[in-house]
């Protein structure tokens, strides 16, 4: 929801943490994000994250080329890591 918000009005980010969240054993993170074997939550949140970047690549509002070089790389680097989490997944890759 949020990054369909971000996508039509002005965001900002800021380096400060605004949440908090309780971990146990049954929940969604503990299934798929901490799992080193099967790391199905972060492979889900990098093709979400892909597709963000490139529809905010894609905005005709976006003409900064400062802010469309940082898009490229963070891309770039969210690219090579899913490709090691898939491996991990599909060793055969």
């Amino acid at each position: 929801m949020w990054i369909k918000v971000g996508l039509k009005y002005p965001i900002y980010f800021i380096d400060k943490v605004l949440c908090d969240y309780r971990i146990h054993k049954e929940q969604v993170s503990e299934l798929h994000w901490r799992r080193k074997e099967k790391p199905t939550g972060k492979i889900g949140t990098y093709l979400e994250t892909i597709g963000v970047i490139a529809k905010l690549l894609d905005n005709k509002k976006l003409k900064d080329s400062k802010t469309k070089t940082f898009f490229l790389e963070r891309l770039s680097e969210i690219d090579n890591e899913l490709a090691n989490l898939l491996k991990q997944v599909v060793p055969d890759l």
